[in-house]
């Protein structure tokens, strides 16, 4: 499913294929932000190479791929050029360490894990967002 709502000026990208996690987002956040929702990187990288965001919000562990596989593209790929530099905040129900070295050493801003703690994710948004 996707969902689009361009109301607000900063915009957002949520790629998590849990439907509960796009909905709880848009309820504490969606009169704050506008979001864009996709739940594959397949569908996350169509809306990267057409849409500008101020701000992507990533899962790690996708069906079909790779969080920081994504991240790596939007950093490299040429495609993805306007979103390029665009600030990430992983999301992650892994403890894995490697998957946190990776996802900072290719320029995430802010690692969250799942369940999600509203705060920590509340301020990881301020703190990615005030760099745009």
């Amino acid at each position: 499913m996707t969902i689009k709502d361009n109301s607000i000026d900063k915009t957002i990208l949520l790629v998590d294929d849990d439907e509960e996690i796009h909905e709880w987002v848009k309820r504490l956040f969606g009169e704050t932000y506008g979001f864009t929702f996709v739940e594959s990187i397949a569908k996350a990288r169509d809306a990267l190479g057409t849409t500008r965001f101020d701000l992507v919000i990533l899962d790690q562990q996708l069906d079909d791929g790779q969080g920081t596989d994504l991240l790596s593209q939007m950093r490299t790929d040429g495609a993805l050029g306007a979103n390029k530099q665009c600030p990430v905040i992983m999301l992650t129900a892994s403890r894995n360490s490697v998957d946190y070295e990776d996802s900072l050493f290719l320029g995430s801003m802010a690692y969250v894990n799942k369940p999600i703690d509203f705060a920590e994710l509340s301020e990881a948004l301020r703190s990615a967002l005030a760099t745009r």
